[in-house]
Parts: structure tokens; C-alpha cells; sequence
């Protein structure tokens, strides 16, 4: 057997409890990788909700293994229990033996998404793990009082770090269900260009709990990323380090979850470079459109007709088809009559009521309205 040292209860836990976070899925083969670098054990998760390393008890060994992050969980159990707990590798399992038994898991195998290299950050902010706590347990908490799940869904999972002149804040807003937005800030030295970036707030729930056990302790924490275009944020202390993806702000952050529901409803859709959405529905081609607002909306669109002149008659008719209706709208874009409805970003769960009723209020409506145009017969009807 292939000994990965004798690993105390604290490294097992500080490895599971940041772990935990990546959420590595058993079922999927993943789990926690291990190897040696430097005469120490290196422990890395890394999936598609955030990565981590955890820089663990002097060893020496060759090879890296894939250990399922149940196993650690057990590790630290028997650890917490046991004087001594030596790690070992043999014939594709790891084993675990103390003094009154031992324990047994095959191997994972699946691929650990790495924890990228910060050193080429633009944006480097100094704070502590106390700061940093705080900042997290207030912009995560849920607002007070009882959500049913249909508010609770209609709130992005979404906070904001906003880093300005010695100051790193979250902005954690939950005006879809009337509540105030949090703002907490603590004191940070910030070096290189300042700005905001967006995390999962689901994650950035997860990391608070893992900063405010008592292990963890007070320390220095640096937070790296790149302003402008950074595909992800970097948490680093002295032993461990943790990464989570940044998403888009705004309306965009929505873009996944819109393409995702239209899937599921089975259109077949086509995506274009501009971030528009094209599907179609009962010979319609709607257009469906991410826009910044007040609140974000998803703008969905069908052009009635084209080619046709803005006269008098047609501009009068379209003006009386927005006084009768409530839910679809008409416009003029140069010589095509397009039917518009918008929808709330945080109300996307009602998409596919929302894509009917803009069909239906748009059926046959084009038929009458290119008799009112007098710039030639050509008329598409999508």
C-alpha cells in the first residue's frame, strides 16, 4: 500500500468543510484530489459551482488520486475519534487505518475542474477572513419573514462585490419580493482597478459558512480578479484557497436560465452573436431579447409584416391596437410592424404562457394591417 501520510482530524475537516462547497457529485465519480507538492499534501476540488485547495501536513509521495469526498467525511470522523489516522492508496481504493479498524472507498475518477492562476489579476484586494465573514452573512441572509417558494424563485441567485477607494462592499438586492437592498462594506486595500463583479449567491453562502467556523481562524485574505474581464474570483489565505465563477450582471445573468426553460419546453433554439434568442412557435419566429431596466426584461418579438410604408392609416390603427390591448404592444421599425410584450427577467417561470399569449394576440393581425400599407403586396407573415 501506497501511504499518503498520517493526516490529523483538523486537516480532514478544513478539506471536507471547503469541499463541500464545489459540491463534488458521488454519482458522477467525483470527489477530492490529492498529490504532493513540496513535501506537503495538497488536497483540490473543483467543479462547475466553485474550486478550491487546501495545503495540508508534511508527506512524501508520487501520484494523484481521486478521493470521494464521502470517504473525507468518514476520514474526519474516525480522526475525531482515533489518536492517529493513516491515509493509504491500494489496488484503486483509499484506506484509512487507526488504531481499531479501518475504512474502505474505491477511487474516484472523474475529471476536478483546476483553481486557475491569479497571479495575472488586475485587481488585487487585501481584507481578513472577519471582514470578508461579515460581508457575506449579511448579503446572503435571506430577508425576514417567510418566502413561499414562488418568491423565493423569483429572487436572482445573485450578490455583487463592489470594490471602490479602500472600501470592498456586497450588494445583495431583493426588490422582486419588496425587500430592501443589503449593503454591507469593510475597510480593504485595493490595488489596481476598481469596479463590481456578481457571484452566485447560493456559493457565496456556502463560503460564509466554512469562514465563520472557528477553525478557520482570523487571518490576511487576498481577493483577486479581473475587473473587466475576469471569468472568475480567487479568495486566498496562507493554506487554502478558494475560486468561484463570475456571472454576468444585469439582465444578462439571466441568458442560461432562459436558454435552459426553452430547451425544456422543446423549441428548437437558435442563438445569435448579438445575445438575441430565435424560436419558433406556430409558424412564428419570435425573437426574445435580454434588456437592462429599471428591472430586467426579457423583450419577446414577431415581425408581422414587412415592407410596407408608415401612412397615416397604418400608423392610426396600430395606435388604436395599443389603447384595446394590456399584455402585446405594436411598433413601427423602419418598413416592418413588429408586435413586442415584455416580461419580467425574475417571472421567467411563466415563459411559456408568456410566448402563447404574444402569438395568439399576433395571429392573423398582420393580414389586415398590410392592407394599410401601400408600398407594394410583399408581406411576411411569421
Amino acid at each position: 500500500m501506497l501511504s499518503l501520510g498520517v493526516v490529523s482530524f483538523e486537516e480532514f475537516d478544513m478539506v471536507y468543510m471547503l469541499s463541500y462547497i464545489a459540491w463534488p457529485i458521488e454519482p458522477e465519480d467525483q470527489g477530492v484530489r490529492i498529490y504532493e507538492v513540496d513535501g506537503r499534501r495538497v488536497w483540490r476540488a473543483g467543479t462547475e459551482f466553485a474550486a478550491a485547495r487546501f495545503t495540508g501536513g508534511k508527506a512524501s509521495f508520487t501520484g494523484a488520486y481521486t478521493i470521494p469526498l464521502r470517504f473525507i467525511k468518514e476520514c474526519a470522523s474516525r480522526a475525531n475519534l482515533e489518536s492517529k489516522v493513516e491515509l493509504f492508496i491500494s489496488d484503486g481504493h483509499a484506506v484509512a487505518v487507526s488504531e481499531h479498524g479501518q475504512s474502505k472507498m474505491a477511487l474516484a475518477k472523474a475529471e476536478v475542474l483546476p483553481v486557475e492562476d491569479a497571479t495575472q489579476c488586475t485587481t488585487k484586494i487585501e481584507t481578513t477572513t472577519v471582514g470578508l465573514q461579515h460581508l457575506l452573512d449579511f448579503s446572503t441572509s435571506a430577508p425576514v419573514g417567510v418566502l413561499t417558494e414562488q418568491e423565493a424563485n423569483m429572487v436572482p441567485d445573485i450578490i455583487t462585490f463592489v470594490v471602490e477607494d479602500n472600501l470592498v462592499g456586497v450588494r445583495s438586492e431583493y426588490a422582486e419580493v419588496d425587500c430592501k437592498t443589503a449593503f454591507p462594506q469593510w475597510e480593504a486595500s485595493i490595488d489596481g482597478p476598481v469596479g463590481e463583479f456578481s457571484l452566485f449567491r447560493r456559493v457565496a453562502r456556502q463560503f460564509f459558512h466554512f469562514l465563520s467556523n472557528p477553525k478557520v481562524g482570523s487571518f490576511p485574505v487576498t481577493i483577486s480578479t479581473d475587473i473587466e474581464k475576469g471569468s472568475f474570483v480567487q479568495f486566498a489565505s496562507d493554506s487554502w484557497v478558494f475560486q468561484m465563477p463570475r456571472i454576468p450582471s444585469g439582465a444578462a445573468r439571466f441568458y442560461t436560465e432562459l436558454t435552459n426553460r426553452l430547451d425544456h419546453l422543446g423549441f428548437n433554439v437558435e442563438e445569435g452573436s448579438d445575445g438575441k434568442v430565435c424560436v419558433q412557435i406556430s409558424d412564428c419566429n419570435v425573437v426574445l431579447q435580454l434588456l437592462d431596466g429599471r428591472v430586467p426584461v426579457l423583450r419577446t418579438t414577431i415581425e408581422l409584416i414587412s415592407g410596407v410604408e408608415s401612412t397615416p392609416d397604418l400608423l392610426n390603427e396600430i395606435q388604436q391596437q395599443n389603447e384595446g390591448r394590456i399584455f402585446t404592444k405594436f411598433f413601427m421599425s423602419e418598413s416592418s410592424v413588429i408586435a413586442c410584450a415584455d416580461l419580467r427577467c425574475s417571472d421567467l417561470y411563466h415563459l411559456e404562457d408568456h410566448l402563447n399569449g404574444l402569438v395568439n394576440d399576433s395571429d392573423l393581425l398582420g393580414t389586415y394591417l398590410a392592407s394599410l400599407g401601400v408600398a407594394g403586396d410583399e408581406m411576411s407573415l411569421f
